[in-house]
Order: structure tokens, then C-alpha cells, then sequence
């Protein structure tokens, strides 16, 4: 399985005020084949509002880490859906850095943490199975990557290269998260 699509979102200088923390969030394959059945490439636009919806409804818990009072500096999440149909989206935010710029930026090593929202619902932490592989697998390219920018503007400006789990269809690469400022 590999990823059908990513919106990029903080790439531009104004960021909505429904959802003012930049990130990336992919679309896995399994969003739309265990939905509507297998080699289809449908609900891109679902997927977007889907993912505006769930972040905006989980805005006070993703804002700031309530372990340690952090400030969150940005997400990444990925769109999924089960064999039974059920929509999840994997959070995982981070926190917890020295700089958002140069030398302090790149050596940063920021507080994650990981969050499953369930059609909008928050699951516990105890209640969270699994994460695939695919997804550990964006979040550590994304993280090399983030090491390798001078700060978080150039890191949203420019998504990781997933190589054989990387959306397959160009024009789904790199999507706005939001496509006006609300």
C-alpha cells in the first residue's frame, strides 16, 4: 500500500484561523479501497474536508501538548480507513523545539506524540491499536528532512520525497490543505 495523496498546509503566509498550526497530511490508499473497493482513486475532495473537519474539531487538544505545556509548532496526520469502513485520521504533532530557525531548528529534537481521531471522535491513548508502517515511515522521512532546513517555513514549502510509498498521481503531490483562506 503507499499513499494516494498529500495536502500540504502553511505553505502560504496566512494561515486560517479555524486551524493555525502548518503540517502535512497524507491520504493512504486504504481511505478510498476499503470504501469503494480496490484500484480506486476516489473522494479527494471528501478527504480534504474530512481532515479540515477533524483538525478543526480537535484544535484545543492539538494546539499545545497537555503533558508538558509545549506550544505545538506543527502536524503531520495521515487519512486512513479500516476493512470495516471506519475513517481514522493518525495525529501526531509536534512540540517541544529550541528555535524555529537555523542551527536550534535543525538540531531540535521535538516531543511527539500521537493521536487517532475516529470520524472526529478522539480515541484514548489506550485505545490506539496500531499505526501502519507506511505512516512510521512518512514521519521518519519527513523528520530527516526537517533536520536538513534552515526552519519551519522551508520545511512546510517542501514535503519529503516518499519514494515507493509517495503519491503516485502528480497533480495529488502537493494539494492545498485549504484552497482559500477561510
Amino acid at each position: 500500500m503507499a499513499f494516494m495523496a498529500r495536502f500540504i498546509h502553511g505553505d502560504k503566509p496566512i494561515l486560517p484561523k479555524e486551524f493555525p498550526i502548518p503540517g502535512r497530511f497524507m491520504v493512504h490508499q486504504c481511505y478510498t479501497e476499503h470504501l469503494h473497493g480496490p484500484g480506486t482513486h476516489v473522494g479527494i475532495d471528501r478527504a480534504r474536508h474530512l481532515i479540515q473537519d477533524m483538525l478543526q474539531g480537535h484544535y484545543d487538544v492539538l494546539k499545545q501538548d497537555s503533558e508538558t505545556g509545549k506550544e505545538t509548532r506543527y502536524t503531520l496526520g495521515v487519512l486512513w480507513a479500516n476493512k470495516k469502513g471506519e475513517i481514522k485520521l493518525d495525529l501526531i504533532p509536534h512540540s517541544d523545539f529550541k528555535s524555529l530557525e537555523g542551527r536550534d531548528w535543525r538540531t531540535s529534537n521535538p516531543d511527539t506524540r500521537i493521536l487517532v481521531s475516529n470520524l472526529g471522535t478522539l480515541m484514548s491513548p489506550g485505545d490506539i491499536e496500531r499505526i501502519c508502517e507506511d505512516t512510521w515511515m512518512f514521519v521518519s522521512e519527513e523528520a530527516k528532512l526537517r533536520r536538513g532546513t534552515r526552519n519551519l517555513q522551508e520545511f512546510i514549502e517542501h514535503p519529503a520525497y516518499l519514494g515507493a510509498i509517495e503519491p503516485s498521481t502528480h497533480e495529488w503531490k502537493t494539494l492545498p490543505l485549504y484552497t482559500e483562506v477561510i
